[in-house]
């Protein structure tokens, strides 16, 4: 029985990591050549987690009670999708809701076989791919050496040549590396490896913030906060001085992009063009009172102003609000919301994809959509389950 438990266990670990790393591995594009690897790691990773999904529903019994998650998901999206039917949504959405189901239900299957989803022994697996990752963009050109080091972005549209000034994926992947990291640290109990963990974690971080989105990279020191304060406290004071040792550190290079940007931010540049898609969005909202009460489903924002796909109302509560209407929405969000309380109280621990949660929940308030967002839909719903039950 124990060998038993062993091999499933086994069998959860390596589809919770495959999970993971083809949720991510498309966002640190720097070059062609980091496309390439991209790619071709993310497939490896769908292969890995559908061959673990197949190996864990035959060869195991899965637990019903444990399966609400992947119900919740099913409806609520076969509900929006239908909306977006009957109301005209935006066709371009359903290239990717297929995909969006498929991966979802298979990465809740996994995460809904065990009370810690991410261990210790996951994120050391993950911060391996972290730093792999880092280390292949150095050699591939995309990341400057010398002071001020920085990465080198190229346009990922065929027009490798054209560069642009930062990367929200770049951002995001180092900023999950440090949180990860972090939180690794943080069951070591060793002092030597306690100070290497801790060093690298600094490192992830500094590459997140040279990644250059605002709102990215605050959310990732809010979500490393989080873990000190609910740690040790003074590790929180010390984490804290140091970001802003390297702000001051940087603070006079031009080249740091981010404190540019924040800099434009602070003197009233405003958010930009957010600002008018929240506006668009909260008029929508009351031109269609239909939308508040039942929903209007997926893409049916950019229909209605005649938007091309990508511009979706870039936060994940009016995005909510218009495609599955405000009762449905307050539902999904208070169950949510409860079971990340219930996981923080828990005596089991912090686990190390909560994190990864509340960082994607502090980002999809202000970019990101629900249809292509597959870690934070995951997430959202596998929390839901825990707290309704």
């Amino acid at each position: 029985m124990t060998l038993l438990r062993f091999k499933q266990e086994t069998i959860v670990s390596i589809g919770v990591v495959s999970f993971i790393i083809a949720v991510t591995a498309a966002l640190p594009l720097t070059s062609a050549g980091m496309r390439g690897v991209s790619e071709g790691v993310r497939i490896f990773a769908l292969f890995s987690l559908f061959v673990s999904f197949l190996m864990l529903t035959i060869k195991f019994r899965l637990q019903p009670s444990l399966l609400v998650s992947v119900v919740a998901f099913t409806s609520v999206f076969s509900y929006g999708s239908l909306l977006a039917v009957i109301y005209g949504g935006h066709l371009t959405a359903f290239k990717f809701l297929p995909v969006t189901f498929v991966v979802v239900s298979a990465g809740l299957v996994m995460f809904s076989q065990r009370r810690i989803v991410i261990g210790p022994l996951e994120a050391k697996i993950l911060v391996i791919y972290f730093a792999v990752f880092f280390l292949l963009t150095v050699a591939l050109g995309g990341f400057r050496l010398e002071f001020p080091p920085g990465f080198l972005f190229e346009v990922q549209t065929g027009n490798y040549g054209s560069m642009v000034s930062y990367g929200q994926g770049v951002t995001k992947f180092f900023g999950l590396g440090a949180i990860l990291t972090a939180f690794l640290g943080s069951h070591e109990r060793k002092t030597t490896m306690r100070w290497v963990l801790t060093t690298l974690m600094l490192m992830f971080l500094v590459l997140s913030l040279l990644g250059g989105a605002r709102g990215d990279a605050i959310a990732t020191v809010l979500t490393i906060s989080l873990l000190y304060s609910l740690k040790t406290p003074i590790r929180l004071i010390v984490f804290v001085c140091i970001v802003l040792f390297f702000a001051t550190l940087f603070i006079s290079v031009e080249d740091f992009i981010l404190l540019r940007r924040l800099e434009g931010l602070m003197s009233g540049g405003g958010l930009g063009a957010r600002e008018e898609l929240y506006a668009d969005a909260v008029g929508l909202l009351s031109a269609k009172p239909r939308c508040v009460m039942f929903g209007c489903g997926f893409d049916y924002y950019q229909a209605y102003y005649g938007l091309p796909a990508g511009l979706y109302p870039h936060n994940f509560l009016l995005e909510f609000l218009i495609a599955f209407g405000a009762p449905l929405t307050s539902f999904l969000l208070v169950g949510f919301l409860i079971g990340l309380v219930r996981s923080l109280l828990t005596r089991d621990g912090i686990d190390g994809f909560l994190l990864i949660v509340i960082y994607f929940t502090l980002i999809y308030l202000k970019s990101g959509s629900v249809i292509s967002g597959w870690l934070f839909v995951t997430g959202l719903f596998y929390y839901f389950g825990i707290g309704v039950q």
